[in-house]
């Protein structure tokens, strides 16, 4: 997986079921939680597709993921989050 690189990348970079794997565990755990569980939730996506895969290289990986999903894809990402439920 490419780090260190200044050119966004496209969410094509990844597999698809992966990447939605990710997504949805960091939006799940995002929505009423703080960063910290919902990037361990996605981290923990990632490891249970690729479970040969460093921890390090995961938390890059998974980091670069959901920033190309934040790019691509804001409302989807973000919907909810912070809303006060009653």
């Amino acid at each position: 997986m490419p780090t260190g690189h200044s050119t966004p990348l496209p969410l094509s970079t990844w597999d698809r079921g992966s990447l939605r794997a990710v997504a949805m565990a960091h939006r799940h755990h995002r929505l009423g939680a703080r960063d910290l569980p919902a990037r361990n939730a996605a981290e923990l996506a990632y490891l249970e597709r690729h479970p040969t895969t460093p921890a390090h290289e995961a938390q890059r990986t998974v980091a670069l993921m959901i920033s190309a999903v934040a790019r691509d894809h804001p409302a989807w990402l973000w919907r909810g989050v912070g809303a006060v439920s009653t």
